[in-house]
């Protein structure tokens, strides 16, 4: 994973004004929904032949009417530290309801191929004419999961032609991403975007250097801010020290094992990390992140 250049798309302004009246619409029913489901008598119900009917009255369109997400759910979260069931109202649209003829248009599918030089943002592979390349939301438009399967709605479906939630990928790795955005904390619109404290690295603004990097002892993918942190905090070492450190003996890089599963790493690194670890309580030590993006 690499970082990448954010660069605008030539998007036509018929294409822009009807992907803004899409959200505003949605914007609205969502609105209306989450009044009606307030109601003690509504919140295990789906959407009647009635409710339709006056959705449909209000000027609503069929097609995001029946694709409209109304209904409550039993789920599993974080409470004050400690996981609970409850039920939760799930407002929302399922992926049907958006136009892939806008998302993914041309215009915007040709920026991001150029952005991206016509490499998936998240393995780097090249996607080359003949394979089948994907427009990637970042923030998930139909809903969300966080740690489990349960896709949480709504989801952020106001970002859902905005371009610069997009990313081009390619299909392995657009259906393992598929919905999958845990946050530590407040979720937007509880909190701004700037305020959401995501887990997911992301290459318009984040450089994944600073985050993954790979051991050349078993080519696989580590930590690199966990295990910077834990050398910062245990030997005061600063960010040159440490790249130094690890690329001349990577037997200092902690939980290191080889094909084989043994072993690689010196004893002495992971038992100063283990004992370290439990001390780190903010991010990028955190009980309740994800270790690794995507790992969920």
């Amino acid at each position: 994973m690499i970082a990448i250049p954010y660069v605008a798309p030539q998007i036509p302004e018929a294409e822009a004004a009807r992907s803004q009246r899409l959200v505003t619409e949605m914007q609205n029913m969502v609105t209306q929904l989450t009044t009606a489901g307030q109601a003690p008598s509504n919140r295990a119900s789906f959407l009647s032949p009635t409710s339709r009917a006056r959705l449909e009255a209000l000027g609503f369109r069929k097609s995001l009417i029946s694709n409209a997400a109304f209904f409550t759910e039993l789920v599993r979260v974080l409470r004050q530290g400690a996981f609970v069931e409850e039920n939760q109202l799930m407002v929302g649209f399922t992926s049907e309801a958006f136009d892939s003829e806008l998302y993914a248009s041309a215009a915007i599918k040709a920026g991001l191929q150029r952005s991206h030089k016509g490499r998936c943002c998240f393995c780097e592979s090249l996607i080359d004419p003949s394979s089948y390349g994907a427009v990637e939301h970042f923030r998930p438009k139909a809903g969300y999961t966080e740690r489990g399967s349960t896709l949480f709605r709504p989801g952020y479906y106001t970002f859902a032609y905005d371009p610069t939630n997009l990313l081009y990928s390619c299909q392995l790795c657009n259906a393992f991403k598929a919905n999958s955005f845990p946050v530590i904390g407040a979720r937007y619109p509880n909190v701004t975007l700037a305020a959401e404290s995501r887990i997911l690295v992301f290459p318009y603004t984040d450089n994944p250097r600073n985050y993954i990097r790979f051991n050349p002892m078993n080519a696989r993918a580590y930590e690199f801010d966990l295990v910077s942190r834990f050398y910062s905090d245990t030997q005061g070492l600063g960010p040159s020290q440490i790249e130094n450190l690890l690329w001349q003996d990577p037997s200092n890089i902690p939980g290191q094992v080889d094909v084989n599963n043994n072993a690689i790493t010196n004893p002495n690194v992971d038992q100063a990390f283990q004992a370290w670890l439990p001390t780190c309580t903010t991010p990028p030590c955190n009980a309740d992140a994800a270790p690794f993006p995507f790992s969920t």
